[in-house]
């Protein structure tokens, strides 16, 4: 075959083979690329749809929840301004928290009276208190995350004064508490004791209402 031949031939070919290649793209990989788009479209919308739904089961949640708050809102009250001293919820209240925060309550004591007033109209309930001193022990920090639970408890209560000092009855029922590689975070702690002057709100029943 002549040389001139050889090249028309290579060059038929070649045209060939790209009008192939051209067809192959138009007929099969565009269509591909189009679905690929569209799939991906319905995608994105299914997930956007699935947010929108999941939103709105959020904010029926929500609804539900404080639909559940308003009828238990006179628990709560009843709870954080009792009807009556309530001094074994109080204890009760304060085990739970030393337990939480890992300290001992070496003592309590309490006394409860009402403040009651001859000028307020007979319908408003007189508000007592429930004074108490109580003294902890514990790490510093365990002594300050207890504080302030008390303090941001469900149950009304303050704290007028506080009194902290190193706690040497358990320094020396344990030996002395000396930092070292070997010694744990919490064995190389300070022991202090705390003297806190309390108080928890009641609100006094009304047994009649004068007219």
């Amino acid at each position: 075959m002549k040389p001139a031949s050889q090249r028309a031939l290579s060059f038929l070919i070649s045209l060939a083979l790209m009008i192939g290649a051209v067809v192959v793209y138009a007929l099969f990989i565009v269509p591909s690329n189009t679905s690929m788009q569209s799939l991906r479209g319905q995608v994105i919308n299914k997930q956007t749809e699935l947010k929108q739904q999941e939103a709105a089961l959020n904010d029926l949640n929500d609804l539900l929840e404080k639909f559940h708050d308003l009828n238990s809102a006179q628990d709560l009250m009843s709870f954080a301004l009792p009807n009556d001293p309530s001094v074994a919820q109080i204890v009760n209240t304060l085990n739970g928290l030393a337990n939480i925060d890992s300290i001992k309550i070496k003592s309590i004591s309490l006394q409860s009276n009402i403040n009651k007033s001859s000028k307020q109209p007979a319908y408003v309930q007189n508000i007592g208190t429930v004074k108490m001193h109580v003294i902890i022990s514990g790490a510093y920090d365990n002594l300050k995350s207890f504080i302030n639970h008390a303090e941001k408890n469900v149950r009304i209560m303050d704290i007028s004064s506080f009194n902290i000092v190193e706690d040497k009855t358990s320094s020396s029922s344990n030996g002395p508490r000396i930092s070292s590689a070997s010694s744990t975070p919490a064995s190389s702690q300070m022991i202090f004791a705390v003297n806190l002057e309390m108080q928890a709100y009641f609100q006094e029943a009304l047994t009649s209402i004068k007219k």
